[in-house]
This record gives structure tokens, C-alpha cells and sequence, in this order.
């Protein structure tokens, strides 16, 4: 064997000794024959799970704690894991309400696992669905939303239709067939619910949490008195693809402003740093600082509220920005960007001045996202290397990113029957 090579095999024993360090399910099963099942490979997958979720202790208090091992941001079974929790059994922010005013409006996109539809039916009520025609699972529709040029539903496969109210109106070509009936092959509905602006749905809402929606209404009624529900126009939406776990972006939102003077000069100099302040709560965390009035874009007291697991809402200036964190894999993730202004600050600007406001604050804000970017991209490397296992919290400004990490092992635990000793 060449000596290079030797060098890295040597680099690499370690991480082939440890658990942490699995990179795909490949590594895991490549000594099964492929006739295994899913379910025969589960019992060991979640044996692996437990003993890297036991790493993390959610009683340890964030002044003693050390951080998640790497494996939560590294591994394909830990995104697993959270596409059959996380994703699947709690609320989660999907879009706009004004985006589904109108009957026969919707809009589309993917949670974990799950493509969804959201639309308004003809009686202009709210319904979600698993977007997947029961015939043989194609993407009913597939566009990011729109309206609806009749008043049902067609897959482009095989045609089979259905009403807005998800049941299944027409498939063809079925004689002969046995034991079906039309009224069990709907399409599967989801919980939906709106919140201010805002709609979330639910995969499976028998699942959803009791206390949720009261834990988070008093942030909503501190945003309703800057104009959340109502007095605030939709901008526009941007998006970014991000070379690192969800979590990650998470994090990097949760520090505090500990990062904020280093990493983001700019927004920086137009905040007081040394009045930020963070408020946790159940399932959701509050952040505030206050502007320097240096800057219209981000003058007064800017909220940056974190609502678990995966939505954020950042109110400063004039402005009302809220992100949305989907996986796309344990090392990939989308961040989808929804502006909206005060209708009050439009009105009171011309044309060309709310034009020129909004391009320069566009610039301003994705400056910040592409140090993000570097940041949390520069992290998932530096979680897949051998160098790295745990970290430790500042206690002081990362109180809500460990209460993150404390929330996320408690939904670990439990779907893993992990029982305290």
C-alpha cells in the first residue's frame, strides 16, 4: 500500500471505530443482502440512534452542558429520524394566507417527507392534503401555486379526479376491479390552521401538541401591536440552498447575537449589541435588540422570535421578514424568505422612493445571508471532520439554542422509548 494511502486509512480508523461518524445508510447496510426490509433493518438502526441520542443530556443545565454530538448534523438517520417525528407529527408554518384567499387557490411544497397542498374549496374554506394521488402516489399537482382552472383536482397520470374537499370524484378504466371503494381512496387530508398571516399545517394533527398555540399567542400578541396580522403588504418571497443540516441554520439563529460583531459587520453597526436580550419559552424563544437609528431598515427595537422546530419571524423597521428551514437531507437544506412591509411606510413614500428603499434593503439582507451561508455552510464541514464531536454553550447568549437541542432529545427520546434510568 502506498504511504498516502496508509496516512488515510490511518486518519480514518477512528471515525470507522466510532458511531458518530456514519455518512450514509450504505455504510450501515452494506453487509445486508438487499432482501432485507425496512423494517428488519429498523430495530438496528434505532439501537445506533439511541446510544448517540443518549450523548446529549436534557437535564444538564446549558452552564454544565456540552452541545449535541455531531452525529444529529451529520448522519442520514438522524434525518430519517426527524422526517418520522419532527416533520411529520407537529405544526409547521407553510405559507401565506393571502396566497389562499380566493376558492380554488393554493399552493404547494414539501415538509420532510411529505408533499402538501393548501387550498381554499368552494365554500372558501381552509383544507391541506397529502398531495399524492392514492392511484399510484404521483404529485397531484405541481406547481407552487396558483388557481385552479375547474373546481377539482386531476392527476396528470392516470386522470383520476377529485373534489376540494379531497374526495375521489372520477376513475376510469377500473372494471374488474375488487374490494375498492371510491370513498376510502381520498385524498389524505392534513390539519391546517392559520396564524395571523400565516398558515401551518399538521401531517397528522391527531398528533399535535395540546399546549403549542397557547405557548405561542403572546408573541403573536406582541407582533399584532406592530401590525402582524393585519397592516403589513407581501413583498416578495427568495430563496437559498444551503450546503448544511437544517439544524445548523438553526443554530446560527439562535446564539444570541454572538456572532453578529464578527460575522455581520454591516447589520452590526446599526444594532446595539449590548441590549440584546433572550426570552425563552415552550416552544418558542424571543430575541430582541435595539437599533441604533443609524438605519431606517432596521431602526427601533428589532424581534427575532424563533418558533420550534423550524420558523422564524424578525421584525425591525419598517419590515416583517419570516424563514422557513426545510431539510433536503441530513447535509442540505432550503431557506424560503417571505418579505412584507407596513402598509403605513408604503403609503407614505412615492414610487420611485419605495422602489429604491426596497432594492437597497434587498442588498442589505442578502449581504447577511451569504455570511450566513459561509458561516453555517463552514459548520457542516467542520461537524464531518475527525476534529470534532462535541462543543460547549456561552451560557450567557446560547440559553435558546440549548433549550433547542433540550426539545429536539425529548422528542428523540420519546418516539425512541428511551425511558430515563
Amino acid at each position: 500500500m502506498e504511504l498516502g494511502r496508509v496516512h488515510q486509512a490511518l486518519k480514518l480508523f477512528p471515525r470507522i471505530l466510532s458511531y458518530r461518524n456514519w455518512t450514509s445508510s450504505f455504510k450501515r447496510r452494506m453487509f445486508v443482502t438487499t432482501t432485507v426490509s425496512q423494517q428488519q433493518l429498523k430495530p438496528n438502526r434505532d439501537s445506533i440512534l439511541k446510544q448517540e441520542v443518549l450523548r446529549f443530556n436534557p437535564k444538564t443545565p446549558v452552564e454544565s452542558a456540552v452541545t449535541p454530538p455531531s452525529s444529529w448534523f451529520t448522519s442520514t438517520e438522524f434525518h430519517e429520524l426527524e422526517c418520522e417525528t419532527i416533520f411529520n407529527k407537529h405544526w409547521l408554518f407553510v405559507g401565506r394566507r393571502d396566497a389562499v384567499q380566493n376558492p380554488t387557490e393554493y399552493f404547494t411544497g414539501l415538509i420532510g417527507n411529505n408533499p402538501f397542498i393548501v387550498l381554499r374549496d368552494t365554500n372558501n374554506e381552509l383544507r391541506a392534503f397529502f398531495n399524492v394521488c392514492r392511484h399510484h402516489a404521483m404529485q397531484v399537482i405541481n406547481d407552487l401555486e396558483g388557481k385552479l382552472d375547474s373546481e377539482q383536482l386531476q392527476c396528470p397520470y392516470h386522470g383520476w379526479t377529485y373534489a376540494l374537499d379531497g374526495r375521489l370524484t372520477k376513475a376510469t378504466r377500473l372494471r374488474g376491479i375488487q374490494n375498492f371503494s371510491a370513498r376510502n381512496f381520498g385524498l389524505k387530508p392534513m390539519g391546517v390552521k392559520t396564524w395571523g398571516p400565516l398558515v401551518l399545517v399538521n401531517p397528522f394533527s391527531e398528533s399535535e401538541d395540546c399546549n403549542f398555540f397557547d405557548d405561542i399567542m403572546p408573541l403573536k400578541e406582541s407582533l399584532d401591536a406592530l401590525g402582524f396580522s393585519s397592516g403589513l403588504r407581501f413583498v416578495e418571497r427568495k430563496s437559498y440552498i444551503m450546503k448544511c443540516n437544517w439544524k445548523v441554520f438553526v443554530d446560527n439563529y439562535l446564539d444570541g447575537g454572538y456572532h453578529v460583531e464578527i460575522a455581520h459587520k454591516d447589520l452590526g453597526s446599526a444594532l446595539n449589541l449590548k441590549s440584546y436580550e433572550t426570552n425563552v419559552h415552550d416552544w418558542h424563544s424571543v430575541q430582541r435588540v435595539s437599533g441604533l437609528d443609524n438605519e431606517d431598515r432596521v431602526s427601533g427595537t428589532a424581534i427575532y422570535a424563533h418558533i420550534f422546530p423550524n420558523f422564524m419571524i424578525n421584525r425591525y423597521g419598517p419590515w416583517l421578514d419570516n424563514n422557513t428551514v426545510l431539510p433536503l437531507g441530513h447535509d442540505k437544506c432550503q431557506v424560503i424568505f417571505d418579505y412584507f412591509l407596513e402598509e403605513k411606510f408604503v403609503k407614505g413614500l412615492g414610487e420611485d422612493e419605495i422602489k429604491k428603499f426596497i432594492q437597497e434593503s434587498f442588498i442589505a439582507s442578502d449581504k447577511v445571508q451569504q455570511e450566513d451561508i459561509f458561516l453555517c455552510e463552514g459548520v457542516q464541514r467542520g461537524l464531518s471532520s475527525a476534529a470534532y464531536d462535541i462543543g460547549r454553550y456561552a451560557p450567557k447568549v446560547e440559553h435558546a439554542d440549548h433549550a433547542f437541542h433540550v426539545r429536539l432529545a425529548e422528542i428523540y427520546r420519546n418516539h425512541l422509548n428511551i425511558r430515563d434510568a
